[in-house]
């Protein structure tokens, strides 16, 4: 927020700032952003809080842009000038990827008592993926229309906070003292919530950014936007300058309801409401019903915050209900979610697993999360072929055990289990029905998805997953095999008995090409093989990935792919590069280099050129080495080099007057025709475009230039085309007339402003100040761009002159003579003691007749946006002595 300083909407109220960016703007408006938003916050006719101080904290350039590490150092300075104890708001309508250190930065300063509201972007995105959007300590605002609807453009989403007006926003405007503008953004509802919590901090100065959060959240207006977007809340923002308390609302419900049975209890436990609405929770109301919600008692168990509860006297073996409800001076909740326990008995098993074997199933099961109060003594398994007709226990003695093997099965039949808990109460409930059909052992299946990990020299090594059925035996070892001749005939790799699933075959010939498969082997032999391998080869590299386009221009494809994920043992040497034009039926190497020695890449990239214009091509990569070349990459899509064209026109143009200058910023066009753009036409017009003046501004690619020495006082229009190598495109828009500003007066001594009246300040700027010929040095300091004031002296006093205000370092001098090559210097001063911001300050003895004249200028060349500031003392009138 930065606005300008002397817009009527403001009336005196922007205090000095802070500026993060370098370009001599200091805390200044020089975009329009600033004073739009400031406005709205704080603006005597357009803003929510009307009386509010403004604090300027310029953080983005001219164009609206900029580092996030200048936002970061604009925060810190805020909390760093806050002063303990004192409200304050910071507002950030800005927006840009999520980071952590924006996000950390932002919670410092709520932790030094800053609420600090944000704009929730302008993406139509989830808010949480920018920042400061995600910030969790932050107030984050969605846009609405004039209709209550989420702006199309609005950020969504957990992270947002509150919904306040965003779209046609009228505010103050940066380019007059009295302009407004109509602008649209999550940055325009931002400062809509800032306003409002000023007005919270005018009503009470000692609300904390939490309790300022939990007012603004609460005299919200729920459900009145319209389409909210997915996962946001509905809550639009409400203000009225004096406050109303809102109507006692009861809690909301209790959550997550949960019992575990005990010995003739049941132990409950619960979430606290998601919101008090206002009034602490005092007690908490536990029921119970043994009819299933007929009728229900309350236990009685006192008053007390606390979310868990054990509910005595109950009756073990039978079922009961239980809810909670959440007391508050504004009434009674709605009750929770109801569960169900009954005590004594234990509570189901679960995760019931049943695993066929030959004539037998094993089974595995998890135990009760209920004991029922006592400790469970056994389990009872049950069996059964037909569901209908009942289950048969399975005696398998008295066990805690969670795995149980039922032996005595028909092998291919289907068999249904469950399982019971059992306490010295009695017998639970059963668990969920698994089945399973037992079989007699066969070989296992082929192992799963052989591939190859590695190749080294005279080695390949493999892994593989393991079969899908191990026959009904567990696997005991794995068959390796090769073939060096596409599977005629296979040769057995002799490795010692394992069922680790993975080897390396050794042995090999370098630079044969070899295939290779897995069986497993289990009690009754050895299974079918997998599908076998890729055809790889020891020693040569394997095909390197990925192959696509980094940029398609004239004559050439610039292409890149992934190095091969083995290099066979060997330092890769270089690539082969191949490229065909008829959809690889022939293919043409490339003679370009391609050499890699050295380098460890992940990723290489070449440009291939020469190529014929307007013809696909596609691309496929080898990779070599000292052993030899190995198989080609896949091939890229096709990729169409192009004869380049001149540029585009360039957008959105945009001519700013300033003292002795104009500034002219635009946007490169949106193809630069193939070619790079090398330079920018500009030209400027006096008479609406019937003739047109080409400016000699040398040779750049930048989109933005400041132009001296135009006629002043004379309405100019300007455009500007693109030039590439092919020559000067399109012109652009031709931007809106401004009317050039002469130069400032008192640039050199002989214009030097006369000070008037005993007290007071002068601004201007030195931004298109020079320096004369003979002019002293101040200060010690060569002279660079000054500015100059003279005191003719009425009578004797003393005269002390200051640049405090000024947004830049200065240097001041004060001096008698008649010429700027004859003066002598009475006074100079660079950096004042107990002045901040750099400025200066010199203290004189005047004589009345004599005529004294004052110099600003920059340290080192700096310029920028002067205040001059003076204050003339009488010396005493001398008094006649008393008699003595």
């Amino acid at each position: 927020m930065t606005p300008r300083a002397d817009h009527v909407e403001f009336s005196g109220r922007v205090a000095s700032g802070y500026g993060a960016i370098a370009d001599g703007y200091g805390s200044t408006d020089c975009n329009g952003h600033g004073t739009h938003v400031a406005g709205t916050i704080g603006g005597s006719t357009t803003g929510v809080a009307k009386s509010t101080r403004l604090v300027p904290i310029r953080v983005l350039n001219c164009r609206g842009s900029g580092a996030m590490s200048n936002v970061i150092a604009g925060i810190n300075w805020a909390i760093a000038d806050h002063a303990a104890g004192a409200p304050a708001v910071a507002n950030l309508s800005l927006g840009g990827s999520f980071s952590s250190s924006l996000n950390t930065a932002i919670a410092n300063a709520v932790a030094d008592g800053i609420t600090v509201v944000v704009a929730a972007g302008n993406n139509n995105s989830l808010a949480c993926n920018y920042s400061p959007a995600s910030a969790p300590s932050a107030i984050t605002v969605g846009a609405t229309t004039s209709i209550d609807a989420r702006a199309s453009y609005s950020n969504y989403g957990s992270c947002l906070d509150i919904f306040a007006p965003g779209s046609s926003i009228t505010s103050a405007y940066f380019t007059s003292s009295t302009a407004l503008r109509s602008l649209s953004g999550t940055s325009m509802a931002s400062p809509h919530v800032a306003g409002a919590a000023a007005l919270l901090l005018e009503a009470d100065p000692t609300m904390s950014p939490s309790a300022v959060t939990a007012k603004l959240l609460t005299y919200a207006t729920p459900d009145v936007v319209s389409s909210p977007g997915v996962g946001s809340v509905n809550l639009f923002l409400y203000t009225k300058s004096a406050w109303l308390a809102p109507t006692p609302i009861a809690p909301s419900t209790p959550r997550d309801l949960a019992a575990v049975a005990g010995n003739g209890s049941a132990a409950l436990s619960w979430l606290a409401p998601t919101t008090d609405n206002g009034s602490s929770v005092t007690d908490y109301l536990v029921e119970y019903s043994s009819n299933s919600g007929s009728t229900w008692s309350t236990f009685s168990d006192g008053v007390s915050t606390t979310t868990s509860a054990t509910v005595t006297g109950l009756t073990n073996a039978t079922t009961y209900s239980f809810r909670v409800k959440a007391v508050s001076s504004a009434g009674t909740s709605d009750a929770s979610n109801v569960v169900t326990t009954t005590p004594g008995i234990p509570g189901e098993p679960t995760s019931l697993r049943p695993t066929a074997l030959n004539q037998s199933v094993r089974l595995n099961w998890t135990a009760p999360t209920l004991n029922g109060g006592s400790a469970i003594t056994d389990y009872v398994v049950e069996y059964t072929t037909d569901v209908s007709a009942g289950y048969s226990v399975f005696d398998d003695g008295v066990s805690t055990s969670t795995t149980s093997s039922v032996t005595g099965l028909t092998n291919g039949t289907s068999y249904f289990f469950r399982i019971k808990a059992v306490n010295n109460i009695g017998t639970g409930q059963p668990s969920g029905v698994a089945s399973a059909a037992p079989w007699a052992i066969v070989e296992p299946s082929a192992p799963l998805d052989v591939r190859v990990t590695n190749i080294e020299l005279n080695k390949i090594s493999l892994s593989w997953t393991a079969p899908v059925s191990d026959g009904g035996s567990s696997v005991s070892d794995y068959l390796i095999e090769y073939s060096s001749n596409a599977g005629v005939a296979w040769s057995i790799f002799a490795d010692p008995t394992s069922t680790i699933r993975s080897t390396t075959v050794t042995g090999l010939i370098n630079a044969t090409s070899y295939i290779f498969r897995v069986s497993a082997i289990n009690i009754s032999g050895t299974g079918a093989a997998s599908i076998a391998t890729t055809a790889v080869s020891p020693g040569i590299p394997s095909a390197p990935c990925c192959v696509n386009d980094i940029s398609v221009g004239p004559r050439r494809v610039a292409i890149q792919w992934g190095a091969p994920t083995f290099n066979g043992g060997s330092e890769l040497t270089n690539y082969i590069i191949e490229y065909s034009t008829n959809n690889g039926s022939t293919w043409t190497t490339w003679d370009g280099n391609t050499g890699v020695v050295g380098c460890v890449c992940a990723n290489v990239a070449r440009t291939v050129s020469p190529l014929e214009d307007g013809v696909p091509h596609i691309f496929r990569v080898r990779a070599k080495n000292a052993i030899g070349t190995g198989e080609p990459s896949e091939p890229s899509e096709a990729y169409t080099p192009w004869t380049p064209v001149a540029p585009g026109a360039p957008r959105l143009v945009v001519a700013t007057a300033r003292t002795g200058q104009v500034d002219l910023d635009w946007e490169e066009p949106t193809t630069d025709g193939g070619a790079p753009i090398t330079d920018y036409m500009i030209q400027y017009s006096v008479n609406s475009g019937a003739a047109w003046t080409t400016l000699a501004d040398g040779v750049s690619s930048s989109t933005f230039s400041i132009i001296r020495s135009l006629t002043t006082g004379v309405s100019h229009i300007f455009r500007v085309a693109a030039i590439n190598e092919v020559g000067t495109g399109v012109w652009s828009t031709q931007s809106s007339p401004v009317t050039t500003i002469s130069a400032m007066v008192n640039d050199p001594f002989s214009g030097a402003i006369a000070l008037t009246n005993s007290t007071g300040y002068l601004t201007s700027s030195t931004l298109t100040a020079s320096r004369e010929a003979g002019e002293p040095n101040h200060g010690g300091y060569a002279p660079s761009a000054s500015i100059w004031y003279k005191w003719v002296a009425t009578e004797t006093g003393t005269l002390v002159l200051t640049t405090s205000g000024s947004d830049f370092d200065t240097i001041l001098g004060a001096y008698t003579g008649a010429s700027v090559n004859a003066l002598t210097t009475i006074a100079v001063n660079d950096d004042a003691t107990g002045e901040t911001g750099l400025w200066s300050r010199v203290s004189i003895a005047v004589n009345a007749g004599t005529t004294y004249f004052a110099a600003v200028d920059g340290y080192s060349g700096k310029k920028g946006a002067t205040r001059f500031n003076w204050t003339f003392t009488p010396a005493p009138t001398p008094q006649v002595p008393d008699a003595p």
